[in-house]
């Protein structure tokens, strides 16, 4: 899914990281660190609430800093954390955990997650989702319920990667790890407070995230969010300089070698239908998934899958790896064209445009994918 990126806010949210109001006593029970949760999120405490956390899984203390940077950029209202069921498995308390808030947007939220907690140096700590279903040495992670389609992505992980990486022409470079969610809600909750319901996601040093996915419908969702981890292994921090429509543009690319010539002809025409209409958004406004609102997402996914589908076949994909390791070391999209493409980048908006002209409207049945 999209990359995170909180712009102007991030000096006041590094501040928040790092400063804590009182240390607190290490709870004594589950019930006592979920409602020290719950405080240190009412007042924005970051680090307060980040000393809650088991991070001692790197992976996991990546996603959750972002989660708690989300929520002190955008901060929930009327959140109540409620646990309930708590039972021992293992070397871990598990429960169940309600979160129920209000976004910024004053949209109502609540979603209940099977949730791990550790005791650690006679304190209880938050440990995050629970996952009983490990597969691929531990390559595939997933909640109760979703131990079929665990075993199916376990069974074609390497075949979609090799496809990810026929189509950019590189992949990850390290194997990737794949959580599997029972809920939109769930997957969503677990990476933004303030995120709208999505059926996937992969940051940088996260998991690839995929939610209540159907085998082999959701093989496409996975070839996305691949080629997303390839994205940001191939580029490196240099990858946050990328617009954002063009992430979601080679995902996209990358995943359509899985849709039907069918679902590949409907996703296109989106944005032939929007060229004819004169409703092409502007680049610059499809750039930064932070400052993008939700109604433009469409445009995000769809004008990035046809800019990519055009350029891979005036330029061939090498040409596009050079124009996207141009922007990440800093050049601005004009010099990056010029030197991968040898145009300005409004002369080739101007090629795309002629070539969405020229394609055929067709009448197509398969569903397309979403966004």
């Amino acid at each position: 899914m999209p990359s995170l990126r909180f712009g102007g806010n991030a000096v006041a949210v590094a501040v928040l990281l790092a400063v804590s109001s009182v240390q607190a006593a290490a709870p004594d029970s589950p019930a006592g660190l979920v409602q020290a949760m719950q405080e240190t999120l009412l007042r924005r405490d970051a680090a307060g609430y980040l000393a809650l956390v088991d991070q001692r899984d790197q992976m996991f203390a990546t996603e959750h800093r972002r989660f708690v940077e989300d929520w002190v950029a955008r901060p929930p209202q009327d959140v109540r954390l409620t646990l309930t069921n708590v039972r021992q498995s293992g070397d871990q308390t598990l429960g169940q955990l309600r979160w129920s808030w209000r976004t910024a947007a004053n949209v109502q939220r609540d979603v209940t997650v099977t949730s791990a907690f550790r005791q650690i140096d006679g304190g209880w700590r938050y440990a995050g989702e629970a996952f009983p279903v490990v597969l691929a040495e531990g390559q595939v992670l997933a909640q109760s319920g979703q131990e079929d389609v665990a075993r199916a992505i376990a069974a074609d992980l390497d075949s979609t990667l090799k496809l990810v990486g026929r189509v950019l022409g590189y992949g990850p470079a390290q194997p990737p790890v794949v959580k599997v969610y029972d809920s939109y809600a769930a997957l969503s909750a677990s990476v933004q407070l303030s995120l709208q319901p999505v059926g996937g996601w992969n940051e940088p040093g996260e998991a690839i995230k995929l939610a209540a996915p159907r085998w082999p419908e959701s093989r496409a969702t996975l070839a996305h969010e691949l080629a997303h981890a390839a994205v940001f292994s191939r580029f490196g921090e240099g990858q946050s300089r990328i617009p954002w429509w063009l992430h979601e543009g080679v995902a996209h690319f990358a995943a359509s070698g899985i849709w039907t010539e069918q679902a590949r002809a409907s996703y296109l025409q989106r944005s032939a239908a929007w060229h004819r209409q004169g409703r092409l958004v502007p680049w610059d406004r499809l750039s930064n998934f932070e400052t993008t609102p939700g109604d433009l997402w469409p445009h995000v996914y769809g004008q990035g899958y046809a800019f990519v589908r055009f350029a891979a076949d005036r330029y061939g994909m090498p040409r596009l790896t050079a124009f996207m390791q141009e922007l990440a070391s800093g050049q601005t999209i004009q010099v990056a064209a010029s030197r991968a493409f040898g145009s300005t980048f409004d002369r080739v908006d101007q090629d795309w445009k002629i070539w969405l002209g020229t394609q055929a409207v067709s009448t197509v049945t398969s569903r397309p994918p979403l966004p």
